[in-house]
């Protein structure tokens, strides 16, 4: 029963950002449950989610083979991971950063 409320809160929430930052900026939840609808129906919806799966599935795949490896090397050769340590620490921080820079974006 919380739980159900809670999504309703979120419902709610959500029509109030829409009206507060317009339609343009965030949609109101019956324009993006039409909007699925629309494309569910046309079959588009399934199609492009199945790519985008697919997409996903390369990516990570090919993420964890190099990183792996690159890790291995890491662990095993003394200089690969002088050489590594300060791009891994980099690196590592490097998602938090996008995500203020397109959250600024975004909200601009």
């Amino acid at each position: 029963m919380l739980r159900l409320a809670s999504l309703g809160l979120l419902v709610i929430v959500w029509y109030i950002g829409s009206f507060i930052a317009g339609e343009q900026m965030l949609p109101a939840p019956m324009t993006v449950l039409n909007a699925i609808l629309t494309e569910a129906r046309s079959g588009e919806l399934f199609f492009q989610l199945g790519v985008t799966l697919v997409r996903v599935l390369v990516a990570f795949t090919l993420a964890m083979t190099i990183g792996s490896a690159i890790g291995l090397l890491m662990g095993r050769v003394a200089l690969v991971n002088q050489l590594g340590d300060s791009w891994l620490v980099v690196l590592l921080n490097l998602p938090a950063l996008v995500i203020i820079v397109l959250a600024y974006l975004w909200a601009d």
